[in-house]
């Protein structure tokens, strides 16, 4: 495999992602989004803790058996290695912004049951046959137990399958909506999310404009209207509570990473048509500055 055909598909698909070829309103997008999934279904290790960041964990663990894979050959192209166009960082967009990565990992615990999944939006489907086999050999690996804890366990894969989506359904109207968050969102000033969250809101804006890159489209809107609709809105952030934990990187070794972010369910009420399709194609892939890491996951309960 010629080392400049690799790079050539790289640069390609980093320009595509600074200027997509394509673009569209958010609505139209949620027509097309592209999703393909991979869950598995595995037995819980005795002691496995799900709170507060399970699915950073397996990204983790995930991440290190992604690195061990080199370049790939698919659809008579020369790729590059799936670490460095999953994982790794890809270089800047607007306004210095980091092209968001194209991947998320989901996991928690359900009664015996541990249940891990891996999303991949857009053109990442690629690399979908690579990226599973290496989360079925991390958790065969295994997977720390808990926050701050070295010790990892492996897990037993009961039961695998795969699917793909093409749309996301938008409710039609609503007065008042509830994120659920089932892990904890992070945004720059964390400590202040609960007194302002709108922060959180104007993420989802980010995150869901940036992912539509991945699919090879700009999104037409006006970010200043929507800004300000989001300030017109009404929170309510009782029952958000704030967490703390600490995480672990392979380009940081030994060196923990302290974190900060909320959990509970943050209600908002006001005029949310024009941003409900924002919420309900973040509801996807997560919101926030670490949505990668499998931070920011939410459900959306909608009220009419």
């Amino acid at each position: 495999m010629a080392a400049a055909e690799v790079e050539q598909w790289k640069q390609a698909l980093v320009e595509d992602l600074r200027s997509p070829p394509f673009s569209c309103s958010v609505d139209e997008m949620a027509t097309m989004w592209s999703v393909r999934s991979v869950r598995f279904v595995c037995a819980r290790p005795e002691m496995m803790q799900d709170y507060p960041e399970l699915s950073m964990r397996l990204r983790g663990a995930w991440g290190h058996k992604l690195a061990e894979l080199g370049p790939v050959e698919r659809r008579g192209f020369s790729m590059p290695p799936p670490y460095e166009v999953l994982f790794a960082p890809l270089g800047k967009w607007a306004s210095g912004l980091e092209v968001p990565k194209p991947a998320v990992i989901r996991g928690w615990i359900d009664g015996d049951l541990l249940i891990a999944e891996m999303h991949l939006f857009g053109w990442a489907e690629v690399y979908l046959d690579h990226a599973a086999d290496a989360l079925a050999a991390a958790l065969a690996a295994g997977i720390s137990l808990g926050s701050g804890v070295r010790q990892r366990v492996p897990l037993r894969i009961l039961d695998a399958g795969e699917k793909a989506r093409g749309l996301v359904e938008v409710p039609g109207r609503a007065s008042s909506v509830v994120l659920v968050f089932r892990t904890p969102v992070v945004v720059r000033n964390a400590g202040l999310l609960r007194q302002n969250p709108t922060a959180i809101l104007k993420s989802l804006l980010l995150r869901v404009s940036g992912m539509a890159r991945w699919q090879g489209f700009t999104l037409d809107a006006d970010w200043r209207e929507l800004h300000a609709r989001i300030e017109g809105l009404t929170f309510d952030a009782r029952h958000l509570n704030d967490t703390t934990w600490e995480r672990h990187s392979i380009r940081r070794g030994d060196s923990a990473i302290p974190m900060h972010g909320i959990l509970g369910k943050l209600g908002v009420s006001g005029n949310l048509m024009p941003l409900l399709t924002f919420l309900a194609l973040a509801e996807t892939c997560n919101t926030g500055s670490h949505a990668a890491l499998g931070l920011g996951w939410y459900d959306l309960a909608v009220y009419p």
